[in-house]
């Protein structure tokens, strides 16, 4: 079975370009960026987006992606509180860490929600792939470089 339900969802009213993002993004699951200025509602709009491609997911009775959040180090444990308690996510659920090496295979085997710092995820992604510095040399994974 699926086991207990999660901790109950907080409601909240969205605004109307939080709905457009949720209805665009459940029309076209992929990958999707929310940026914008502050107090605008990222917050809430990712949650209502997640919401949404989660719902979406159990009707095509199919599992929900993941949810990654890159923010500040100074919020990383408001964006835990959150996804707790609004989505259906129990805390052993969240990976939160501004620390690389806390982002292991087993870490990430029962993560539903990823929240990480943008350090975190820069580090993490020069580990994988290869990336291009400002002066335009690329910089390979095992320490290699080319260009310049």
């Amino acid at each position: 079975g699926r086991g207990a339900p999660g901790p109950p969802r907080r409601r909240w009213e969205p605004m109307a370009h939080q709905l457009d993002a949720a209805a665009f993004c459940s029309s076209r699951p992929s990958v999707y960026s929310l940026v914008h200025e502050p107090g605008l509602g990222k917050t809430c709009s990712t949650m209502l987006v997640y919401a949404a491609l989660e719902a979406q997911a159990r009707r095509e009775g199919r599992a929900c992606g993941r949810l990654l959040i890159s923010s500040p180090a100074a919020v990383l444990q408001h964006w835990a509180r959150t996804t707790t308690e609004y989505l259906r996510v129990r805390s052993r659920e969240v990976l939160c860490t501004s620390k690389a090496g806390d982002v292991t295979a087993a870490a990430l085997r029962n993560a539903k929600v990823i929240i990480l710092t943008r350090d975190c995820v820069t580090n993490i992604f020069k580990r994988c792939h290869a990336w291009v510095e400002e002066h335009h040399e690329v910089s390979m994974p095992n320490g290699g470089r080319r260009g310049g």
